[in-house]
């Protein structure tokens, strides 16, 4: 479950992170150009050095809310890279370090969009700020784990309604437990398998669910 908060696995993920990093330079891409190479060593600095920036903030967070620590880093990692400007693809201006209003544009570390924050009393113009970015996102994390806590695989369910949106999820597990669970009291038998097979469920959420587990778990 996300209720349980486990510090160790901080700095464990990150050195994982650094070390596997380091293994695909070395063996996989042996002939990678020494350039590359460079550059490559030149971002995983940087992205330790961010990551070092908000560590505080996460253990923070983590203690408030009741979510494990690397899952907030995972999430962070995937959403952002630690970067605390941060734009989705949908923003109108990506390149710029000022918070939008836009519907759908993703912004800052846990990559809040509008409709959350207003949700969670976060204001656009401070959406950018580390501490109530994170704490935003931890707590929408933490209330997702609560709604999906009695599903045997809740994990995934609780990445993609963040990704994709809690009513989002909601209606493709009603239309799942319609399809494949009519015979059953309990609904907690829908598995994100099978809402995930639905034609009309979103591509990147598909993509997104898998990748971030594979984070947690490394």
């Amino acid at each position: 479950m996300l209720s349980i908060v486990n510090y160790k696995n901080l700095t464990k993920y990150l050195i994982n992170f650094a070390v596997k990093f380091i293994i695909v330079c070395l063996i996989v891409t042996p002939a990678m150009a020494f350039s590359q190479e460079e550059s490559n060593s030149s971002e995983i600095r940087s992205s330790v050095k961010e990551f070092k920036n908000y560590e505080d903030l996460i253990f923070q967070a983590s203690q408030k809310y009741g979510v494990e620590v690397n899952i907030i880093t995972a999430v962070i990692n995937h959403e952002s890279n630690f970067k605390r400007y941060a734009k989705g693809k949908l923003c109108r201006n990506r390149k710029s370090n000022q918070p939008e209003s836009t519907r759908n544009c993703a912004q800052g570390l846990m990559q809040i969009v509008p409709i959350t924050a207003k949700r969670y009393g976060l204001e656009i113009k401070d959406i950018f700020d580390p501490e109530k970015n994170i704490d935003t996102g931890v707590k929408f994390l933490a209330d997702l784990a609560e709604s999906y806590k009695d599903r045997d695989d809740s994990y995934s369910f609780v990445l993609a309604a963040y990704n994709a949106g809690e009513t989002r999820i909601n209606n493709f597990i009603d239309k799942s437990t319609r399809s494949f669970a009519s015979a059953q009291d309990d609904n907690s038998v829908v598995t994100f398998a099978m809402i995930s097979q639905h034609p009309n469920f979103p591509k990147e959420t598909k993509k997104y669910v898998p990748v971030v587990l594979k984070i947690i778990n490394n």
